[in-house]
């Protein structure tokens, strides 16, 4: 494995380096060939550049090649509107991919350790969190912002006080970071004030805490196997994504299913308990309503929930209408046969009409069929996504009432009503196809 190590110049991430550099038995990862990547952030004047310099000499006093750059972390995070963690997040993690896909590392090694890990734990139950929030970091993932490249934590299973401890014994130089000394964020607090306190009740707090978290690994991996097991609920088609209300309200535990189907679409916890809300009502109103995500929209139908994408492209139809005389489309034995994606409606019987986007409440009665179907059954036996039903077209008569529409078009195909057949008294045929 070709790994390249995220060393900051403080004593963790040193530490990490002459782990895997002297194959230390601390260390069961094994690698056939390391560097090194530094990013210069720019944030403590004078103490970066410093850092930069450690880092370099160590590395290039064992031969392991060595990759900087400089960012403009303030000027990233103002631009994008995020915070200065966020923004120096972002900007190494994207830099360490295109290091990594240019020149042959299969990932990144990054110096996190149980301590953190801990940490971690109560930064995500102060913010709120489900249950992947309190399972804390594994030291194999993939590394965020690529999905491909792998992202290992060799020091995850090791505390604070052992890799001071090894970094004392074996030398390894290092420099404080002296903004972690400050209480001016809230992991700082946390490992500054509030866990000192824990560790007076439960010495052990870290290793007790380790273990908890890979119990609710166990248990979280039972309950997305679960999950897996029954997502066959979930019909996809392209950017929409649909679940029948049957279906997921038949789960004993619908909903932690809907929590695990709308995980990471950017949807907040407020938002989905009113979503739960709106599913226990039976008043008739549900059907309509909109929560939004994080690039993603989710509607409920009467009988569905249907999420599609926000960035997803947008369909727009343009029709064609022409009116011709029937005796020009007549067949030999007297019939009018539209060609496939045309209608041929009855003019006369149509008479002055209006073309608009299909509206909720829209009916008609399928040309071959008796009674009335809503339009909106009509595109979910066709398996509509919401863009191909907003892009639907409706031609409705004027005399008709409100909702009674008289053809459609939509991506899905088109259909007219009954009212507008051709009969042998037809004199004159509207013609209506879509626009290629």
């Amino acid at each position: 494995m070709k790994l390249l190590l995220a060393v900051s110049g403080g004593i963790d991430s040193m530490t990490m380096a002459d782990i895997l550099f002297s194959h230390s038995l601390l260390c069961t990862l094994r690698c056939e060939e390391i560097a090194i990547a530094h990013c210069n952030f720019h944030l403590r004047p004078g103490d970066c550049d410093l850092d930069e310099a450690l880092v370099r000499q160590w590395a290039e006093e064992r031969g392991i090649p060595f990759f900087k750059t400089d960012f403009d972390t303030i000027g990233y995070a103002e631009t994008n509107g995020v915070s200065i963690e966020m923004a120096a997040r972002e900007l190494r993690y994207r830099w360490f991919a295109d290091i990594c896909h240019e020149h042959g590392y299969d990932g990144v090694a990054t110096a996190h350790h149980a301590d953190d890990n801990a940490e971690t734990l109560m930064l995500n139950l102060l913010r709120g969190t489900g249950l992947r929030g309190i399972c804390g970091m594994t030291e194999t993932d993939r590394l965020p912002y690529d999905g491909k490249l792998l992202m290992v934590r060799p020091l995850l299973k090791l505390s604070r006080a052992e890799i001071e401890a090894y970094a004392a014994e074996h030398k390894v130089p290092w420099r404080l970071d002296r903004t972690n000394t400050e209480n001016e964020c809230r992991r700082n607090v946390i490992r500054n004030q509030v866990f000192p306190l824990l560790k007076e009740m439960n010495p052990s707090l870290i290793r007790t805490i380790a273990k908890d978290m890979e119990h609710f690994r166990q248990a979280q991996g039972v309950i997305e196997l679960w999950c897996e097991e029954h997502a066959s609920i979930i019909s996809k088609d392209g950017f929409t994504e649909t679940v029948r209300l049957e279906d997921l309200l038949s789960l004993k535990a619908w909903n932690y299913f809907l929590w695990y189907w709308l995980d990471g679409k950017g949807f907040r916890e407020q938002t989905l308990g009113k979503l739960i809300d709106a599913l226990g009502t039976s008043d008739g109103t549900f059907s309509g309503k909109t929560f939004v995500g994080d690039g993603w929209k989710l509607v409920t139908a009467p009988d569905s929930l249907v999420l599609t994408r926000t960035d997803a492209p947008a369909y727009t139809l343009d029709i064609i209408v022409t009116r011709i005389p029937a005796a020009m489309l007549r067949k030999a034995d007297g019939g009018l046969i539209p060609e496939e994606g045309s209608l041929y409606l009855d003019a006369d019987r149509l008479g002055e009409y209006e073309v608009r986007r299909w509206q909720e409440g829209d009916w008609f009665t399928p040309l071959g069929m008796k009674g009335r179907k809503k339009l909106s059954d009509w595109f979910a036996d066709r398996k509509c996504s919401l863009p191909e039903k907003e892009a639907a077209i409706v031609i409705r008569s004027k005399a008709a009432e409100a909702h009674h529409i008289a053809a459609v078009m939509s991506p899905k195909g088109c259909r007219q009503d009954e009212s507008t057949r051709i009969s042998e008294q037809t004199s004159t045929v509207l013609s209506i196809s879509l626009d290629d």
